[in-house]
Order: C-alpha cells, then sequence, then structure tokens
C-alpha cells in the first residue's frame, strides 16, 4: 500500500473514532435533544382535536383552519394541516417562531380561535383539546391536555393538564391552549 493510501485511511480512521466520541458525548450530556429540538423541520404546533357535536364525533371533513401569527413573526404563512387521526383531527403548523399562534377553525358552521402562545422559537407543543358542543343547551365545553419542552438542559416533555370549562356558544371567542406558565 503506498504512503499516500496509508495517510487518507488513517485521517478517515481518526476522524471516524472522533464522530464516535461525539456522539457518545452528545447523548450522554442530553445535547442530542438540543441539536433535534433546534433542528426539527415539523410542525411544532398540534392539536388533537377531539370534537363532538350533540354526541357525535365530527371528522376532518367537517372542520377547516387557518393560522395566523404575531406581526412580528417572520412565519407569515396560513398553512394547518387538518386530517383525520383515529378518533381525533389533527391540526398541524408550523410555528417556528416565538409568538402567539391564532388558529381559525370552522367546525360545523361554528367558529373557534384557538390560541396559542410559542414559547420558544424551538419549542414543539402537542395539545389534546377535546371540545364538546350541546347544541341543546347552547353551550360548549373545553378540556386539555398538553405538552412543551422544557427550558432545562434535559430538555425533557413537560405533560400538564386543564380543568374542563363550559361556555356559552353565542360567547365564543378564544380558547387558549397549550398555555404554560
Amino acid at each position: 500500500m503506498s504512503k499516500r493510501k496509508k495517510t487518507i485511511l488513517s485521517v478517515t480512521a481518526v476522524i471516524f473514532m472522533l464522530c464516535i466520541f461525539v456522539c457518545i458525548f452528545l447523548f450522554k450530556t442530553g445535547m442530542a435533544d438540543w441539536l433535534y429540538y433546534r433542528g426539527y423541520t415539523g410542525s411544532r404546533i398540534t392539536v388533537n382535536l377531539f370534537v363532538t357535536k350533540d354526541g357525535e364525533q365530527i371528522k376532518a371533513d367537517e372542520i377547516t383552519a387557518i393560522v395566523t401569527s404575531n406581526e412580528n413573526s417572520k412565519d407569515s404563512s396560513n398553512k394547518v394541516s387538518v386530517e383525520d387521526n383515529k378518533n381525533s383531527v389533527k391540526l398541524s403548523a408550523k410555528g417556528g417562531e416565538y409568538g402567539e399562534y391564532l388558529i381559525k377553525t370552522k367546525i360545523c358552521n361554528y367558529n373557534f380561535n384557538f390560541r396559542v402562545m410559542q414559547w420558544n422559537w424551538w419549542d414543539v407543543q402537542n395539545i389534546n383539546l377535546y371540545l364538546d358542543i350541546d347544541t341543546a343547551k347552547n353551550e360548549y365545553k373545553t378540556r386539555e391536555e398538553y405538552s412543551y419542552i422544557s427550558e432545562q438542559a434535559d430538555y425533557t416533555a413537560i405533560n400538564e393538564s386543564e380543568p374542563a370549562s363550559t361556555y356559552e356558544i353565542d360567547g365564543i371567542n378564544f380558547i387558549s391552549v397549550g398555555c404554560k406558565g
């Protein structure tokens, strides 16, 4: 083997070993999660919407949604993915900037506005929102469970929930979801 090939092989082996040591370091210190959440390219705001109207489950084809972000945000897209997801409807939005996002929905001819606060541009929020519409009583009930990424060095998901609340349908305004802090 020529001296040049031996040198290339040695340098490649050293680089490979350094990569392995860096990967081990990242996983042992929790830095892998730090890199993952900052490099995440998927939807950072996901609302699993469990909707019933008069006891019947509502599917994605009966829901439309757009998202608007605060005026300081660079993300001005209005794209919200609305799709059936087992026994819920999944609403997904990019949400890659700090600030308030307003997901405007139309559910069975009722307008609901979900207010989501993105506390960190790298946060990944998963929200389960239970919405029961009772036309006979002219009211709707909400209950919420959500998770977000902690700001501590471990970057673990924190799970929280809010108690059920009842409102008059005529008074539909904003429903704040996933609002930690």
